[in-house]
């Protein structure tokens, strides 16, 4: 088997109490970069905004987002955040600031004072409110033996959240072979996906490693729908995701799928 193609990335989300910082550095073959920013606790607006480029199709150095700055990071921004990266035509960049925005968004839980609310669980019953049918986890919240707020216990200090997520495409006989892994603070699991010559997803496997609740690992029944399917970001992640899916195998799938195209962007 020959490996090709190694794409990772490590996201940060830490406060000192005045503001919150959140970082994503990301690597593979050919990029190296690091979109960060932080923002005000009480209310996520962005007070500051830089991409750092230190190795790529790009001229190196620090970008500012002056886009960013004052705006809300949160719930339906990642508008802004793309657009704030449109010099990249690929995506990589927007990428990696959308992955910030989603570790800023997982951490929330351990800045529910500053955000306002009382207590852990008051601030889980806002989130299943606005989160129902987001996934199989908060479409069969009647059915779960676990809370969120459950996980949320003991002293985190300055660093609230992490995760790092791995992607790898290889070859063998003719075929690809597409691997990812996520681990974060709350999960971790892994897939697999095989890939014809032709550019169509033969076989499928992967875990639910660790999760909030054991229904969780009921998302893993999806994981075969990308079979037969053509190797598409939004396809995949749409056959593996929905209120009866798991979100982060779902992005892990489209990541696969984003591995496999960028491969061929690189290499043509």
């Amino acid at each position: 088997m020959t490996q090709l193609f190694a794409r990772q990335w490590r996201t940060t989300v830490r406060s000192n109490q005045s503001e919150v910082r959140v970082g994503t550095i990301y690597l593979d073959n050919f990029c190296e970069l690091e979109g960060w920013f932080t923002v005000r606790p009480e209310d996520f607006i962005v007070l500051n905004a830089y991409l750092d480029v230190y190795r790529g199709p790009w001229e190196c150095g620090r970008r500012k987002l002056p886009e960013l700055l004052g705006k809300e990071a949160y719930i339906n921004t990642g508008k802004l955040f793309r657009q704030a990266a449109q010099e990249d035509d690929m995506g990589i960049w927007a990428e990696v600031l959308l992955e910030g925005l989603k570790g800023l968004l997982q951490a929330e839980y351990w800045l529910h004072k500053d955000r306002g609310f009382a207590s852990f669980k008051d601030y889980d019953k806002y989130f299943r409110e606005g989160f129902v049918d987001s996934c199989v986890y908060y479409s069969n919240l009647d059915k779960i033996q676990t809370k969120f707020f459950e996980h949320a216990d003991g002293v985190r200090g300055d660093l609230l959240y992490t995760r790092q997520r791995c992607s790898f495409l290889a070859e063998l006989g003719g075929r690809y072979f597409l691997t990812g892994s996520l681990i974060d603070s709350f999960h971790q699991m892994a897939l697999e996906i095989e890939v014809t010559k032709d550019g169509i997803a033969a076989a499928a496997k992967g875990q639910v490693i660790r999760s909030v609740d054991e229904i969780c690992k009921t998302g893993e029944e999806r994981i075969s729908n990308v079979m037969g399917e053509p190797v598409s970001p939004q396809g995949w992640q749409k056959a593996m995701g929905g209120a009866c899916g798991c979100t982060h195998l779902a992005d892990l799938a489209r990541e696969l799928a984003r591995t496999y195209h960028l491969y061929e962007l690189f290499t043509p």
